[in-house]
């Protein structure tokens, strides 16, 4: 049960790495289905106290998460080029299969309209951000200098700020600053042992301020979970429900794009295989919320 325990941790932290490679996807949507949204916030608001009693957990989810990233940066823009109805599909379907544990956290409440509210707040308020026209603005990286590592640490601040909230995608939010290609470039090419030293330059202040932004919105959420626990999961699940809705609003264009280049028989096995790892990706995360709490139960 202990390497099972880990081994699920690491495919936590690969999914939650790997949402926050696609635009419209948020990692704390994941984190929320995976089950480690509440130990993970609880852990980065008192980062110094989390770290030592959790020292395996962070280990293996930051392993995983890590190494999605990595992957993700090279792999996922292929497949949002080349299948973006396939690529979404599954995603979307991670995203639906944790929705009956989101529902287990309001069940048996009893209903308020300021709930209500604050779901239908949230619900709209992703769904207005899906709506915003990315800047496109062309970043350079080119001879960074003070201010370009100021200004990169400040992005990395609020990128990670917004990776944390669920149903806010942080790589979408780079998107609208101009900064999500630049960032995922200078990956690539430290990565493949290009440009180095000018990538450390970019991607260490951005780094740090990740860690930073983290660290400020977990105590936050912390302290909303703490006082407000049921109305904050009446949030959390109207940012869940309207990421579902963004990342098919934001791969639309692409979608369309491919098949129209493509036949109808081709275009016809797109849908099925998108509607097969659908259901794929609603059985894996169910099944894993299920496994990691019978884990959870003998331990």
């Amino acid at each position: 049960m202990f390497i099972m325990k880990h081994i699920l941790n690491f495919l936590k932290g690969f999914l939650v790495g790997i949402a926050n490679v696609i635009p419209g996807v948020s990692g704390g949507t994941l984190a929320i289905i995976c089950g480690v949204y509440e130990k993970l916030i609880s852990i980065l608001s008192n980062i110094i106290k989390g770290i030592k009693e959790n020292f395996l957990f962070l280990l293996f989810f930051i392993l995983g998460a890590a190494i999605a990233i990595i992957v993700g940066s090279i792999v996922i823009p292929l497949g949002l080029e080349k299948v973006p109805l396939i690529t979404i599909l599954f995603f979307a379907g991670l995203i639906v299969g944790g929705i009956p544990m989101l529902w287990q956290k309001i069940k048996g409440q009893k209903f308020s309209i300021l709930n209500l509210l604050i779901l239908l707040i949230t619900f709209g308020l992703v769904i207005g951000l899906s709506f915003v026209t990315p800047n496109a603005d062309s970043i350079s990286f080119a001879h960074m200098n003070f201010t370009k590592i100021v200004l990169v640490f400040l992005v990395g601040i609020v990128a990670a700020a917004t990776m944390i909230i669920p149903g806010i995608s942080g790589s979408l939010v780079l998107m609208l600053l101009g900064y999500y290609e630049p960032i995922l470039r200078a990956i690539k090419e430290l990565v493949t042992f290009t440009n180095i030293g000018n990538n450390l330059l970019v991607l260490v202040p951005f780094g740090i301020g990740c860690v930073v932004g983290i660290i400020f919105i977990a105590k936050l959420l912390k302290f909303l979970l703490n006082k407000f626990e049921v109305a904050t999961y009446y949030g959390i699940i109207g940012f869940v429900l309207a990421s579902i809705f963004s990342i098919f609003y934001k791969s639309a264009s692409d979608i369309a794009k491919v098949f129209e280049s493509l036949d109808m028989l081709v275009n016809i096995i797109h849908i099925v295989v998108g509607i097969i790892l659908f259901a794929l990706g609603t059985i894996f995360t169910y099944r894993l919320a299920l496994i990691d709490t019978k884990i959870e139960i003998d331990i």
